[in-house]
């Protein structure tokens, strides 16, 4: 085992002891056993070599949280807040950030220290991206019956003297009910001098509280942006969002055109009464 810790040494680039006095095995046999960058003493003082291999080039540690918990955000919530923002802050300091609170797309992302002095390789942007994305991509796999969405519901990575940990905060519909035709909705009231409307959803318009879909809604259906209301919430059908609102008359098309812009299924369609 020695002299293959020597011949490992022996590859370095720069070779960590003398080897041009002619007593190589000498000072080998020097450098391991004394030097604290060859191993260190265990308490009952026998001596541990160390083969230049890092925790970092270990296999990671990674919990998945289990998405049936109806905990979860979009895939590309988390691949926006690693890339974009979390992982180009200053990471040599713990970190915790706080996304779209309040809405069901409400996640937090954390890296916590669990030693003093952290591994720097695995405080870099690098790392931190390559760590987040495992408990993304590598968690929550897409599931024709339970995940058909591709929903993300975090986990944890550990390792170096770092934990990175992604939690999503709402609690949700379970995710297998994203396509059911309840959960989806649209109801429209004639009222003679304007339409009024009751639409529904899951898995879609889950991050801004309706803004983007209220302003497009404006532009193409003539919404009246006084009468608008939207809520998230959880109902027995399977909803976790309402929006209430007024247009002129005859937009039903209208809406549930934009509808399906912003991800209803293509047989969305508002029901006029």
């Amino acid at each position: 085992m020695v002299a293959g810790q020597i011949a490992n040494l022996l590859s370095y680039d720069k070779v960590p002891f003398d080897t041009s006095s002619g007593n190589l095995v000498t000072n080998a046999r020097d450098y391991i056993k004394s030097n604290p960058a060859a191993g260190w003493e265990r308490r009952d003082h026998a001596r541990v070599l160390w083969n230049g291999v890092t925790e970092a080039d270990n296999a990671r540690y990674k919990t998945c949280t289990d998405i049936m918990a109806n905990k979860y955000v979009a895939r590309e919530t988390l691949r926006s807040a690693i890339e974009d923002d979390f992982c180009n802050k200053n990471l040599n300091a713990p970190v915790s950030i706080r996304y779209h609170e309040g809405s069901m797309e409400d996640v937090t992302v954390h890296l916590e220290y669990y030693h003093d002095n952290p591994d720097p390789s695995v405080l870099t942007q690098a790392s931190c991206r390559q760590n987040l994305l495992e408990i993304t991509d590598g968690c929550s796999i897409p599931d024709v019956h339970d995940n058909p969405l591709n929903f993300k519901a975090g986990g944890v990575a550990s390792l170096g003297g770092a934990t990175y940990r992604i939690e999503p905060q709402s609690l949700r519909q379970p995710a297998s009910r994203a396509y059911d035709q309840d959960g989806n909705g649209c109801n429209c009231v004639y009222k003679f001098w304007y339409d009024d409307f009751t639409v529904w959803g899951h898995g879609w318009i889950s991050e801004d509280f309706g803004v983007a879909f209220r302003e497009k809604l404006k532009a193409k259906c003539s919404l009246n942006g006084q009468t608008w209301t939207f809520n998230y919430g959880l109902g027995d059908d399977g909803r976790e969002w309402t929006a209430w609102f007024r247009t002129t008359v005859f937009q039903s098309s209208c809406v549930s055109g934009v509808a399906k812009e912003f991800g209803a299924n293509e047989d969305f369609n508002c029901n006029s009464g």
